[in-house]
C-alpha cells in the first residue's frame, strides 16, 4: 500500500535494496515528499510506481532532495514518470533513471519551478566534478548519472519548466518523445557540461534537446564545439533569446523521425 508522505528530515540508506510496488497491487507512487522535508536517498532502487504526478517519487515544495547511487526505473505517470519535482530543489549524483514513462511530460524526470523561494538551499553537499564548469547555484543539478530509455510526449528523458538547472557528465540516451527526445527546456536557464546525448528520438523537434529558453550555457572549457550544426536533422532545436555554442555536450546518433 501507499507509504506515508515524508514531511521532515529523513535519510534513506538502502544498501542496494529495492522499494517496489507489485504489479498486481493497486496503482500508487512509491515515495511522496512534501514541505518542509529535507531528504537524502542513497543506494535505493525505486520501481513499479504509478500515479498522476511522479510514479516513483513526487516532491512538491521540498527544501532539499539528494539522490545518490540509486536507480529509478519502470515507473509511470502522467507527468514525471520516474520523478516529479515541483518547486523543489533536487540534486542527483551517480544514479540511473531508466525505462520510466509519462503520458505528457518528463518520462524520466519532470521539473516545474514557477517562482523563487526565500528558503536557504543546502547545495554545498552535492559533489560536483573537480573540473566542474557549471558549479553550484542551480535549483536542480544532475551529475555523472544515466538518463536512459524513458518516454513522454514532451521531454522523454528530462523536462524542465522554469527551472535553473545543471547537467554535468553522464549520458542521456535512447529516450523518446514528440518534442525533446533527450531533454526539453522551457523558459528556464541551464548549464550542460561534458554530457553525452546518444540515440534519443523525437517525432517532431529536438531529437537530443529542445530548448525554448532565455539562456542555455554549455560552452565548456577545454571542449571543442560540435562539428554538426544544430539544424542538421534537428538534433538540437533552439527557440531561444540566446543561441549558445555546442561545446558542453556531445551528440551521437540522435535523430528526428519525419513522416513520409
Amino acid at each position: 500500500s501507499r507509504l506515508p508522505a515524508i514531511v521532515s528530515e529523513v535519510t534513506l540508506l538502502g544498501n542496494g535494496h529495492t522499494i517496489q510496488r507489485l504489479p498486481a497491487s493497486p496503482a500508487f507512487r512509491i515515495l511522496e515528499i512534501g514541505y518542509p522535508a529535507r531528504v537524502s536517498i542513497d543506494a535505493v532502487t525505486i520501481t513499479g510506481g504509478e500515479d498522476d504526478a511522479g510514479g516513483g517519487i513526487s516532491a512538491e515544495s521540498v527544501l532539499w532532495l539528494l539522490i545518490t547511487n540509486s536507480t529509478i526505473e519502470d515507473n509511470a505517470a502522467n507527468s514525471g514518470g520516474g520523478v516529479y519535482c515541483m518547486q523543489c530543489y533536487l540534486f542527483m549524483s551517480r544514479s540511473i533513471v531508466r525505462n520510466n514513462s509519462a503520458t505528457y511530460s518528463g518520462g524520466g524526470i519532470r521539473f516545474y519551478f514557477y517562482k523563487p523561494t526565500d528558503e536557504t538551499r543546502v547545495v554545498d553537499q552535492l559533489q560536483t566534478p573537480e573540473n566542474s564548469y557549471c558549479g553550484l547555484g542551480y535549483s536542480t543539478g544532475i551529475t555523472e548519472s544515466s538518463i536512459t530509455g524513458n518516454s513522454a510526449q514532451i521531454g522523454g528523458g528530462l523536462s524542465y519548466h522554469g527551472s535553473s538547472f545543471s547537467v554535468e557528465g553522464g549520458t542521456i540516451s535512447d529516450n523518446t518523445a514528440i518534442t525533446g527526445g533527450g531533454l526539453m527546456n522551457y523558459r528556464g536557464g541551464g548549464c550542460i557540461d561534458s554530457t553525452t546525448f546518444s540515440g534519443n528520438t523525437a517525432s517532431e523537434k529536438g531529437g537530443a534537446l529542445y530548448n525554448e529558453s532565455f539562456a542555455l550555457k554549455n560552452e565548456a572549457v577545454g571542449l571543442n564545439p560540435l562539428a554538426i550544426p544544430a539544424a542538421e536533422h534537428d538534433m538540437v532545436h533552439h527557440e531561444s533569446f540566446e543561441i549558445p555554442d555546442y561545446g558542453g555536450f556531445t551528440v551521437e546518433a540522435d535523430v528526428v523521425e519525419t513522416a513520409p
